[in-house]
């Protein structure tokens, strides 16, 4: 069990977490100190006691140690107030008080009964088992997402990634599979009209746009509010991300959205986790969110792939859960060290201080 300080000043720092209040913390953790001036490592580590209740003394001490570290800019062994402000508003207010997005990847007919169903692959799982996972996440936990976002495939009929349009793609000479000789699920080497080389993963034809295969499966729960983001519209370009497409030529419009409301961390849920729900959370960590993978809400295409996925996504500090964890993390009586340590990259830094603060 870890210590937390004495009654008096462990009660103070209660109150000032609960009610989210910087001068009350701070003038509460300098009771524990000799220095007149801010907050001690040891007093600090008060703080991830109180936050973090339940985890092993062991990674709080770390995580103390890591975020400590990381605002005492002058490192002088204390933290002073404007260091602390800084702290407070930027790891220790959004961990206490997160904007959440649900970001619900691609739950489209191809995908399930279509043209790619994923019954159909190697891993032959059924997609359509999310939906009811999905649903019921919404249903029990709708009030706790500050916003919900919908993603789709939405391809023009000539797109790249369709094998049967592999004729009109500039197909590189050092390709091993030429047009002649293509497949689905091949991949080509394709010269762009900058002379750069890339690789195209060739597919049946699938969510081509107004199409009964690009919406979303009849049972699918969309709530009222939602954002929707379209991608893949390029007929040059293949877009996996939600974010950006494949090339990180161009984005969605899913950052500025997230960015306007104030979001700081994205749950991600849907199909195919080796393709389009994988690469979204890569993307999202790269761009600074706070990311978690709701792995039962999730289906994918080949086992090898999604372990690989899923072992990238947790090398990038993304986290993994299922959705019967939800319940204590959504309502913060059990909050994720791992998620705290994405708070503390530059990405998620920079993204706090740059969106408004939330209403407490």
């Amino acid at each position: 069990m870890v210590g937390t300080g004495s009654p008096s000043v462990s009660t103070a720092v209660d109150m000032a977490l609960k009610h989210a209040s910087e001068r009350d913390l701070f003038i509460s953790l300098k009771s524990e100190n000799t220095s007149p001036v801010g907050i001690s490592a040891d007093a600090f580590t008060r703080i991830c006691e109180h936050i973090f209740t339940g985890e092993p003394a062991v990674k709080i001490g770390k995580l103390s140690q890591t975020a400590y570290t990381r605002f005492d800019r002058n490192a002088d062994g204390i933290l002073d107030e404007n260091e602390f402000h800084d702290c407070f508003a930027t790891w220790i207010q959004p961990t206490l008080n997160s904007r959440k997005c649900l970001l619900i990847v691609d739950v489209q007919n191809d995908f399930i009964t279509g043209t790619l169903a994923l019954k159909d692959s190697p891993a032959k799982q059924d997609a359509a088992e999310v939906v009811p996972v999905i649903n019921r996440i919404l249903a029990d936990h709708r009030a706790a997402f500050d916003t919900v976002v919908y993603t789709q495939d939405w391809h023009p009929a000539d797109h790249c990634s369709f094998v049967q349009n592999v004729k009109r793609l500039n197909v590189d000479v050092s390709s091993k599979v030429q047009p002649h000789d293509c497949k689905p699920f091949d991949i080509v080497v394709i010269r762009d009209d900058d002379n750069s080389l890339f690789e195209q993963a060739l597919f049946p034809a699938h969510c081509v746009q107004n199409s009964f295969g690009a919406e979303f499966h009849p049972d699918l729960k969309v709530v009222p509010d939602a954002v929707f983001i379209r991608k893949g519209v390029d007929s040059n370009v293949d877009s996996f991300s939600a974010f950006k497409d494949n090339r990180a030529k161009s984005q969605t419009e899913l950052d500025r959205v997230l960015s306007s409301m104030g979001v700081t961390d994205v749950y991600c849920c849907g199909l195919a986790t080796d393709y389009c729900v994988g690469s979204s959370a890569l993307d999202a960590l790269q761009f600074g969110y706070r990311t978690v993978v709701i792995s039962d809400a999730c289906r994918g295409c080949a086992d090898s792939g999604i372990s690989h996925m899923q072992q990238r996504i947790k090398e990038k500090g993304g986290c993994l859960i299922n959705s019967t964890d939800l319940p204590n993390l959504l309502n913060g009586s059990e909050r994720s060290i791992i998620l705290a340590e994405q708070g503390l990259s530059d990405g998620a830094l920079e993204r706090v201080r740059m969106q408004p603060p939330k209403a407490v």
